[in-house]
């Protein structure tokens, strides 16, 4: 059985200081997330390409619309982290965006979102090497801007 695949993405301000998180409900199934914070994420949908998945959930769960070319990929993993589930696949990506746009983000009385400069301590446990790893991403040049000597 291929396990299940999830896209989560990170939104964070042109200057770095502000990141977009989404709590958990308090009702969610797997009590470990119940009312934590994290990035905006979910299922990818069969036929869906994990981009794709990252770019519809935050327009879903915070309403901001992004281009699939505003994205960059940063990781994959295989996680266990709910015992709900099988073992599953996640890839994380990231975006900027400037502050006004970033304080625009609506989320629902259940799934609310916060754009926050001090992270709150309420995080699921992965969110903040997660968010560190994806702002150290996000600060690089991407290889298309790399002379040609310096693209591997």
């Amino acid at each position: 059985m291929k396990p299940a695949r999830y896209a989560m993405i990170f939104a964070v301000s042109d200057t770095f200081e502000h990141t977009l998180l989404l709590q958990k409900p308090y009702t969610h199934h797997n009590p470990l997330f119940q009312g934590r914070w994290t990035a905006p994420g979910g299922h990818v949908e069969e036929n869906e390409s994990e981009l794709a998945a990252a770019v519809r959930e935050l327009e879903e769960e915070a309403r901001i619309t992004v281009s699939p070319d505003e994205v960059r990929f940063v990781l994959r993993f295989t996680c266990n982290c709910d015992s709900t589930e099988i073992e599953h696949d996640v890839a994380v990506f990231g975006t900027v965006i400037p502050i006004q746009r970033l304080s625009c983000a609506q989320g629902t009385p259940v799934e609310p979102i916060g754009v926050f400069s001090r992270l709150p301590d309420n995080m699921l446990w992965y969110t903040r090497p997660l968010l560190d790893l994806t702002i150290s991403r996000m600060k690089q040049r991407p290889a298309s801007d790399l002379p040609p000597t310096e693209k591997r």
